[in-house]
């Protein structure tokens, strides 16, 4: 929502599902041909989130999430693709990535979903896949608050299959496949122009580029700095 992610370290949880699946290319953020909703990533992070999912029961939220069952799922929400200037998440966004996709979430006094109250999102720009296959993303989080909050996430795509126990057949593998999107960390960033990423580019395993400088006041900073990070 409003506050700013806090850096997370995931932990590996058994997770339902009954969907097949299949892994995306290594340039594009997508599963089984769409692009990934960004709920899902937040829900990674921050399980406020589901009382986004019409039935958040369904879903077993941690820091490894089934990706085939969370991207079926409907939403009190809506996704929007490639967001225009105009929208407030989508207006930060460096608009040179690969892919862009922002989630759209209602907020009000009754807390009651309606779509036509103000509106906060949640939105990445792809940056790309690191040399030791870490999903890179710039995201820009907007929760209704004064704050639009700019941070880098990493996360991985992983194969999975569940363990379950057959009473005849005793412990096995299931047929079915499903891709667990897992957390691996975080590096934050600011409050519009107080730390807030600019130019994010990414070579092998190094992360670089500008941002608005820590130091500065989130609406009238205007001091830049280069940074550089090495992915493991």
């Amino acid at each position: 929502m409003s506050k700013q992610l806090s850096y997370a370290i995931a932990l590996v949880v058994g997770i339902a599902t009954t969907a097949s699946s299949s892994i995306a290319s290594d340039d594009t953020f997508t599963i089984n041909g769409q692009p990934i909703n960004p709920l899902c990533l937040a829900l990674t992070y921050d399980t406020s989130f589901t009382r986004y999912l019409d039935q958040p029961r369904d879903q077993n939220i941690n820091s490894i999430l089934d990706l085939n069952a969370c991207q079926a799922s409907s939403t009190k929400g809506r996704m929007i693709l490639n967001p225009k200037e105009a929208d407030v998440c989508g207006n930060f966004l460096r608009k040179s990535g690969k892919q862009f996709a922002a989630y759209h979430f209602p907020w009000g006094l009754n807390d009651d979903f309606d779509m036509t109250q103000r509106r906060g999102c949640l939105s990445y720009e792809y940056i790309g896949k690191s040399k030791s296959r870490i999903d890179v993303l710039h995201i820009r989080n907007f929760g209704g608050g004064t704050g639009l909050f700019s941070n880098i996430m990493l996360v991985k795509r992983i194969p999975m299959k569940r363990y379950n126990f057959n009473e005849k057949l005793g412990p096995q593998w299931d047929k079915e496949n499903f891709i667990g999107l897992l957390n691996v960390g975080e590096i934050p960033g600011g409050d519009r122009s107080s730390g807030s990423f600019i130019e994010i580019n990414l070579i092998g395993n190094k992360l670089s580029g500008t941002r608005y400088s820590p130091k500065n006041n989130a609406t009238t900073g205007g001091e830049k700095e280069e940074f550089s990070f090495q992915l493991p």
